[in-house]
């Protein structure tokens, strides 16, 4: 029986550790396999930091109010050098853009969409009347260190021969919104490409994509 005693008493003890651990902490593994306990603290509502043991930032996050109802959450995870490790952004639950970085500070992977509202090389269809102004706003996931371009104009069969007579319009960025006006005096289909890229200034990297909208016009 002592023999067993002695084998039970360190997993008693731990077990003691971890359930009175604070629920604001998590223990966490380490890029280089050790572990850190990492405590956790609210900024208001919309603002969640987690910090390592030693004060550095683990996570943050940062909830807004989105589009026809959504929350959108920008959530980013660093190494303990300080580097960002992982950059990602949410509507409500859903995973709508990721990037992950390598401890140099590289992009080592990433997907989405920097439409966060749109799904790339896809086409969507609004119906409008005639004369009807409607602001069509465009939402990025814009992770740090990157420069945002949103490009749009009307549809060619071939964008290396664009006519002078359609010219592209680079878009205003206010912080991660943008988006255009349309309004058509005439009745028919009228179809727009939408352009966007996301340049890494820090990574030397380039992510773009492209949408069409069609508004079909009574």
């Amino acid at each position: 029986m002592m023999r067993m005693r002695k084998v039970l008493m360190p997993v008693a003890v731990l077990l003691l550790a971890v359930s009175c651990r604070p629920k604001n902490q998590e223990l966490v593994n380490l890029p280089d396999g050790s572990t850190d306990v990492v405590t956790y603290e609210m900024e208001g509502d919309s603002v969640k930091t987690g910090r390592y043991s030693n004060g550095g930032l683990y996570y943050r996050s940062v909830k807004r109010s989105g589009l026809s109802g959504y929350v959108e959450t920008e959530a980013m995870n660093y190494y303990p050098s300080g580097g960002l490790r992982k950059y990602a952004l949410f509507l409500n639950d859903s995973l709508r853009f990721f990037r992950f970085y390598t401890p140099e500070g590289k992009v080592e992977d990433f997907g989405g969409n920097g439409l966060i509202y749109l799904d790339d090389e896809t086409q969507y269809v609004d119906t409008l009347q005639t004369f009807h102004q409607s602001f069509q706003q465009l939402r990025l996931a814009i992770p740090p260190h990157c420069v945002a371009r949103v490009i749009v104009g009307d549809e060619v069969a071939d964008e290396a021969a664009r006519p002078d007579s359609l010219p592209l319009e680079l878009l205003p960025m206010k912080e991660n919104v943008s988006g255009f006006l349309v309004s058509f005096p005439v009745e028919g289909e009228y179809n727009k490409v939408i352009y966007w890229s996301l340049q890494d200034t820090l990574a030397n990297h380039i992510q773009k994509g492209r949408v069409w909208r069609k508004f079909v016009v009574r």
